[in-house]
């Protein structure tokens, strides 16, 4: 099974999930470590700009994850998280 991402966003499996820096208030979002596994294509913003993908397949990056947890989704026991591109904060290398 290959997962494709649509065009503004990044696909990642998360690594140290419990490692979570909450970002305001802790429903609001949370800051996570994952590993990219597809990239969308860059696309307009809504409220204009571009959204760039700056990271590539097997990048680890830090990302913001939502409450309500409408950004992730599991298949076949794995979980993945759907990534706007805007929503990545940082590279580790």
């Amino acid at each position: 099974m290959k997962i494709h991402a649509a065009s503004g966003i990044y696909i990642a499996i998360p690594i140290e999930e419990k490692s979570q820096v909450n970002l305001g208030k802790v429903e609001e979002k949370k800051l996570l470590k994952g590993k990219i596994i597809d990239v969308g294509n860059d696309r307009d913003h809504d409220s204009g700009g571009k959204m760039v993908a700056d990271f590539k397949v097997g990048d680890v990056i830090y990302f913001i994850s939502y409450s309500e947890s409408y950004d992730w989704f599991e298949e076949e026991g794995q979980r993945y998280y759907t990534i706007l591109m805007h929503d990545a904060r940082a590279k580790i290398e």
